[in-house]
């Protein structure tokens, strides 16, 4: 006997039907703080800006073992004055091929001095494979706007996990980094009453650290490919700099590529080397 053939009209409705019922799923997740967080995410950091000077507790400062795993919990107070702020520096490691990397930004404050501002998806413990990119598009991680040390955040990525990490410069004007770091801070103190949810398209790593910016003002902009995949971002940074000529960014790639074999997380001048 032949199967009955299904109407088109029939598999229309229940298409629709499934995807309500998504829609009703997707719109009923909230974003909380108040998750079983993974180490790495227990604490936030507290923000404190009193004139020229900005004070923060809880920044991380974490050590890793080889296997990438948390070996010491460590969290500083630390002081930067605005007025000392003299640079500006942006980090791309890649964890995968294609274009997939993790992107981050170090504020340079001189005498090897550096705020590391990383926007990162919240993971908590039922998290055991890490974070995954496709999980990201359905509101399954809380963003958090990380305040850290670079022998953390850079160290863990070059040293320990033997990523590709790159550090370029960024030409900036006193007045726009100062600026700029205050809108993260804010970001950050916000995220604290207001949580957000991760999302590995629309607020990542890449399009989270663009918002703060007046760089990108068309919303077409931000269907570039070297936004989507940050792992090329380095070229739209290469172009912004008014260098055009592609078959010099590969000798400019490897006059920032770090190399782990200069320097020890350890070192006391960790950054400088």
């Amino acid at each position: 006997m032949p199967l009955p053939t299904l109407k088109p009209r029939f598999i229309a409705l229940v298409i629709v039907i499934l995807l309500c019922i998504f829609s009703i799923w997707f719109l009923s997740l909230k974003p909380s703080n108040n998750k079983d967080w993974q180490a790495s995410f227990i604490q936030l950091p507290d923000i404190r800006l009193q004139g020229d000077v900005l004070s923060i507790k809880n920044l991380r400062d974490f050590r890793y073992n080889s296997h990438a795993e948390v070996s010491e919990q460590r969290y500083l107070q630390r002081q930067y004055k605005l007025s000392e702020l003299t640079g500006l520096w942006y980090g791309i490691s890649h964890f995968a091929p294609h274009g997939l990397a993790h992107v981050f930004l170090s504020f340079e404050f001189g005498a090897d001095n550096y705020l590391v501002v990383s926007i990162e998806a919240r993971l908590e413990q039922r998290h055991t494979d890490g974070y995954n990119p496709l999980t990201g598009l359905f509101r399954q991680y809380t963003k958090t706007l990380l305040l850290a040390t670079e022998e953390d955040v850079i160290g863990l990525r070059s040293h320990i996990r033997k990523e590709q990490v790159y550090l370029y410069p960024v030409p900036l004007s006193t007045i726009k980094l100062r600026a700029l770091l205050l809108n993260y801070l804010r970001e950050a103190e916000q995220l604290q009453t207001e949580p957000a949810f991760y999302n590995s398209f629309a607020d990542n790593c890449m399009t989270g650290l663009l918002r703060a910016t007046s760089t990108l003002n068309h919303w077409w902009q931000w269907l570039d490919y070297r936004i989507i995949l940050p792992g090329y971002s380095d070229r739209l940074l290469f172009k912004l700099q008014g260098r055009d000529k592609l078959d010099k960014l590969q000798a400019w790639r490897a006059q920032h590529l770090i190399d782990p074999s200069q320097g020890q997380i350890a070192d006391a001048a960790f950054s400088a080397a």
